[in-house]
Parts: structure tokens; sequence; C-alpha cells
């Protein structure tokens, strides 16, 4: 149980320094050692994730905001294993894998002193609710990295088909524009619905615990969410309501600005709340 944040993301960075090979040279056999060490990050970063529930006594979600960000990453390179496992293009990887490489970068920043179950000895109900609540709002920030990951790999087949650069390695390297879009619109709607649903929950969580006053719905991370979920919601209407109207590109360009400042926002104000510099609030 010795493993460190650098174990597993070590094996991120071989398996995307792997991926990036099998794309420019074409490579088939490299998507084993791009396997292999994918699965090796998951295996050691769920080892990490282990012991630190163990030493604070509390799920990965409620121990620390380093380890919330753990689990965001965990959750997307265990989604990236499996879509590379089902599909063997590359643009998998070479989207996917920088997004967890951010993450874990982004949980550094938070790290501080673990907090202890008995530190704050919660109630079954409180647990339950804060497990549901953390949960919910993980979920749907992995939908919007999903949204802004789909949506990159739409500009990038948008203008290589442009440009007219078609090779059979590239071509089998991408996927179409009408199945990238299509994921960037399930992507959004499943963002939205889950962090409403975290929100709800977050509610639940704040009528139960006692520990919670009226100054804690003005909370960074209350802000901050509920502010994204505004913003995200809003352009999911006019996602819905422009249809066939918009271009494509269009689309995939405002998707990647809203989830970007959605996502600096919220690991933003969580880095804060859990790190060196903290914000004061219930969360932190």
């Amino acid at each position: 149980m010795n493993v460190t944040v650098f174990c597993f993301f070590a094996s991120y960075v071989v398996a995307f320094a792997a991926e990036s090979a099998r794309l420019v040279r074409g490579w088939a056999a490299l998507r084993v050692v791009v396997l292999g060490f994918i699965a090796a990050g998951v295996f050691a970063h769920t080892l990490f994730l282990l012991r630190q529930s163990s030493e604070a006594g509390l799920p990965p979600l409620l121990s620390s905001a380093q380890d919330w960000i753990l689990v965001l990453a965990w959750v997307m390179s265990v989604a990236g294993l499996v879509l590379a496992l089902l599909d063997d293009r590359p643009a998998i990887g070479i989207f996917l894998i920088p997004t967890v490489l951010l993450l874990i970068g982004a949980s550094l920043l938070t790290a501080g002193p673990t907090p202890s179950s008995t530190e704050y000895e919660l109630t079954l109900a409180t647990k339950r609710w804060a497990i549901l609540h953390a949960a919910l709002i993980l979920f749907g920030i992995a939908a919007v990295l999903g949204g802004l990951a789909s949506s990159l790999m739409y500009l990038a087949q948008h203008r290589r088909l442009k440009s007219k650069r078609l090779t059979p390695a590239s071509d089998m390297a991408m996927f179409s524009l009408e199945q990238l879009a299509r994921w960037n619109r399930y992507a959004m709607i499943s963002a939205v619905i889950l962090l409403a649903l975290g929100l709800a929950a977050g509610a639940a969580l704040g009528a139960v615990s006692e520990r919670v006053t009226a100054l804690s719905w003005f909370d960074p991370l209350v802000l901050a969410g509920s502010a994204g979920w505004v913003g995200l919601t809003g352009f999911l209407l006019w996602l819905l309501r422009s249809g066939s109207d918009m271009s494509g590109r269009i689309i995939a360009t405002r998707t990647v600005l809203v989830c970007g400042l959605l996502l600096v926002t919220i690991v933003g104000v969580q880095v804060l709340a859990g790190g060196r510099v903290s914000l004061s609030g219930w969360h932190s």
C-alpha cells in the first residue's frame, strides 16, 4: 500500500506518450502498451484512494478536497480504460488522459491535513446525504468533462476534414462529426440533471445537518456550484433551441468555453477551499 500520487500519475503519462506515438506513427502494437499502463494507473489510483479512506475513516468523497478531485480523476481514467477496450481509436486516450493528468495536478494544490470521521462525528443521515451530494456533483462534473472532450474532438475532426488532411491512419483515429455532436448533447443533458440532483441533495444535507447555519448557503462552493449550474442550464436551453440552425463548429466552440469556465470555477474554488489558501466556508 506504499502507493503515491506519482505512481499512477507516471503511468498515465506513459500511456499518453504511447497513445500519441500510436496516433502519429500508426503503430497498432502500442495499443497493448496504452491499455497496460492505463490499467496499471487505475490499479495504483484505486489503492491510493483506499488507503486515504482507511486513514481518514471516511469515504474518499468526504475525506478531503484532494481526495474528491482524485476520485473524479479516477472516474475519468476508468471511463477512458473502458472506452479504449471497446474502441481502439487513439482519439479516446489523446483527449481523456490529459484531463486525468490535469485533475491530478489540481488535487496536489489542495494537499493539506486529512480530517477524520471522529473530528466531525457525522450522523448516519448526514453521512448518507453527504455521500449522495458529493457523488452526484462528481458525476455531473464528469459529464461536463465528457462534453468538453467530445467538443474538442469535434473541433479537431472538423479542422482535419476542412484542411483535407486525410490519411488511412488519421481516418481511423477520429469519430464522425455526427457522433461527436450527439455525445456532446447527451453529456450536457446528463450534466444539468446530475448537478441539479446534486444541488438538491446538498439542500437536503443542510436540512438534516446540525452544523449548517444560514451563513452556510453563502459558502463559496455553494455559490459557485449554483451559478455554474444556472449558466450550464441556460447553455443547454440555447443548445436545444438552436437545433440545426447553428453550425456544429460554433456549438462545439461554445461548449468548450462554457464547460471550461465551469470547470475552472468549481475546481478552482475547490482548490482554494481545501488548499493552503483556504476560503472560509462550510465545505472547507
